[in-house]
């Protein structure tokens, strides 16, 4: 299991890859380790003073500020997953049919901040 950037690399997604189909209890230590990692990584990353895009200084450690953590996961891995991935404060918020493998995708997110509600306009 590792992390990737997503997309362009400025979206504040990481995208964690390669969950194993039958997971051990060091996979859920890894999980719960690269999770961490992230976030940390992350805020440490960045220098204080950092602009953001409308030029102001930005405290990228402040509680202001967020990232997010992905994974896609078949509904096969979701079933041995799910226990563990809940109890590490993960959320369910897609799923879907992948026409190239014919496996249903459920995507999960993890974030160090409050997921914030669908707004009412959308």
């Amino acid at each position: 299991m590792y992390t990737n950037e997503h997309g362009g690399n400025c979206c504040g997604v990481t995208h964690m890859v390669e969950f194993a189909y039958n997971p051990s209890k060091q996979h859920f230590t890894d999980l719960e380790t690269l999770s961490a990692d992230v976030t940390s990584d992350l805020i440490e990353g960045w220098e204080e003073g950092h602009q953001n895009e409308e030029g102001d200084s930005v405290d990228w450690g402040s509680t202001e500020y967020g990232h997010c953590i992905e994974a896609v996961l078949t509904d096969q891995q979701l079933e041995k997953w799910a226990p563990e991935m809940k109890r590490q404060g993960w959320k369910l918020i897609f799923r879907f049919h992948n026409d190239n493998s014919g496996n249903t995708c459920n995507i999960l997110v993890k974030s160090d901040k409050e997921i914030p509600e669908i707004p009412a306009f959308w």
